[in-house]
């Protein structure tokens, strides 16, 4: 019993420390800007508006840019809400795990990406 409660659990928590770790580094860190830049990918624009607004990620930038066509605007949205990228995530890992957690995978990983958020950037 207690060996399938611990299965249970791992279940559970590996897909959800992953979905949650890959959308802390996504939102909280420039790491795709990066490492874009040591394969000479710039975005000049961007790095002359994060100097106005340093919450500006970079698929919230290509967003206002690309916002007259629908269809990048769309990708671009859907890449800067954490929501939205949350929830393509868990169903993609539920397909992996188990469909029938996608509901908890979704809803945990939001919570603890937002305890990860509070953690690390507190204003204390």
């Amino acid at each position: 019993m207690k060996e399938a409660l611990e299965v249970v659990v791992l279940d559970v928590a590996a897909p959800v420390a992953l979905i949650s770790s890959f959308l802390f580094v996504w939102f909280k860190t420039d790491f795709l800007t990066s490492y874009l830049g040591l394969l000479n990918i710039r975005f000049k624009e961007y790095e002359d508006s994060i100097l106005e607004n340093p919450d500006l990620t970079l698929f919230e930038y290509l967003a206002c840019k690309y916002s007259q066509r629908k269809f990048k605007f769309f990708i671009f949205k859907l890449l800067s809400c954490p929501f939205c990228l949350a929830a393509w995530l868990s169903l993609s890992v539920s397909l992996l795990y188990s469909i029938k957690l996608i509901g908890l995978y979704y809803a945990l990983s939001l919570v603890l990406f937002k305890f990860l958020e509070k953690i690390f950037f507190s204003d204390d």
